[in-house]
């Protein structure tokens, strides 16, 4: 049983997981075989082969854990991440053909997941190619190409079978995103360019390439029959990082009246507001401070520019990320107010994400946001307060007009 009381088999996806695994691994081993044998692959290849399995198996995984569809517990929770906001989002988006929901829910995991992944696989993939030397690389194009279209092939299959298989209605994204399968071949392959560059570097070596194949395949095995997952503390475990949320009810009967949010002044106005809000906090801190140091080390023209640059760069890319918050959490939201409730619902997800019943209203307040001065902007709100449950109407044209036909339902 899973901590949110969930039958999930012997971990909730390893089971159902396995055949994928199983299926990208022989791919994993074959593309290096035939390579050495059919095309005189080299160590510095075959580990150039290894570090894009690693990437195009990470970037699968971040796309698998959007289709989950379970919260995350507690345990798998990061501290302060990107799209935190979405976390308690409900329902996922309608996708054709044999793809499941995808849940704005698992965006937080995944951009975590995904900022220190990308990190660290660059940072290895700068390392892999001072280790081969990029001249290697442009020479055996080809050769290199093929090895991308192996591994591609295999995540494919991986991706398909999981598709059919896995149980991702019953999973969380942390339970999805599992570092450790990432990890370990990470290592290996660290470990590998490690002893190879203390025997002389990738072409006095004397590190056999069968010897490296082999460990690879057993590192693939032994995540394969979850040797890895065995290692691991319970709290650790992918089933205590599947939590559980109550679905939020509709009211009865047919809607008496319906306000929608105005999605493009929502977006606007984060997108507008973005900058600040990420340069003001402590990330953006953080990166000023490089900016400064930056700007120090290269003085001069070149230094501003620089400088500049990058808190253009982190500016431009937090307002596209709060806006795009913005839009998943407000953009599609229908406020309907029914005879006994208000529900705040999501026209993408078509799920109600929150509810408040009339009878336990106690305030109705309402409020602007930061930029509602701006006459092109719809930005009133209207804070609806309750005994347990209260709820916030965002994006309305005129919230006090929208308060008094609250408060005739509640008084009739």
């Amino acid at each position: 049983m899973t901590s949110a009381g969930v039958d999930t088999g012997d971990d909730g996806s390893e089971r159902h997981g396995r055949p994928a695994r199983l299926a990208r691994s022989a791919i994993t081993v074959l593309v290096p075989v035939a390579g050495v044998v059919g095309f005189g692959w080299r160590l510095d290849l075959v580990l150039s082969f290894y570090w894009l399995e690693v990437g195009t198996g990470a970037a699968r995984l971040l796309f698998e854990a959007t289709l989950a569809a379970r919260p995350n517990s507690e345990l798998g929770s990061t501290l302060d991440p990107p799209f935190r906001r979405l976390r308690e989002k409900r329902g996922g988006i309608q996708t054709p053909g044999l793809l499941p929901p995808i849940h704005p829910h698992a965006l937080p995991t995944v951009a975590t997941a995904g900022l220190f992944v990308s990190l660290v696989w660059l940072l290895a993939g700068a390392g892999v190619i001072a280790f081969v030397g990029a001249d290697v690389i442009r020479r055996h194009a080809a050769v290199v190409l093929l090895g991308a279209v192996g591994v591609t092939l295999g995540e494919l299959v991986a991706l398909l079978v999981n598709l059919r298989r896995r149980p991702y209605a019953d999973l969380s994204p942390a339970a999805v995103v599992r570092l450790r399968q990432f990890l370990a071949p990470a290592a290996f392959l660290f470990l590998v360019v490690v002893v190879v560059f203390g025997d002389g570097g990738p072409v006095d070596a004397g590190v056999p390439v069968a010897v490296v194949v082999c460990g690879r395949t057993l590192v693939g095995v032994a995540d394969t029959v979850g040797l890895g997952r065995r290692l691991l503390p319970a709290r650790m475990q992918p089933e205590a990082r599947i939590g559980d949320r109550d679905p939020v009810p509709a009211g009865r009967g047919a809607p008496t009246a319906t306000w929608r949010v105005d999605r493009r002044s929502v977006v606007a106005a984060r997108a507008l507001t973005g900058p600040g809000r990420v340069l003001l906090t402590r990330a953006g801190l953080l990166v000023g401070a490089i900016a400064v140091f930056v700007w120090l080390v290269l003085d001069g023209t070149a230094g501003v520019v620089a400088a500049a640059g990058i808190l253009a760069g982190v500016a431009v890319v937090g307002a596209a990320s709060v806006a795009t918050e913005a839009d998943l959490l407000y953009g599609h939201l229908e406020y309907r107010l029914y005879d006994d409730c208000l529900v705040a619902y999501d026209r993408l997800l078509e799920t109600p994400q929150w509810r408040v019943d009339l009878a336990d209203v106690t305030e109705v307040e309402t409020g602007a946001a930061v930029l509602d001065g701006v006459s092109a902007l719809r930005l009133q709100r209207l804070a609806v307060r309750g005994g347990e449950h209260s709820g916030t109407l965002v994006g309305l044209a005129d919230a006090e007009a929208v308060r008094e036909r609250i408060d005739e339902a509640r008084f009739e």
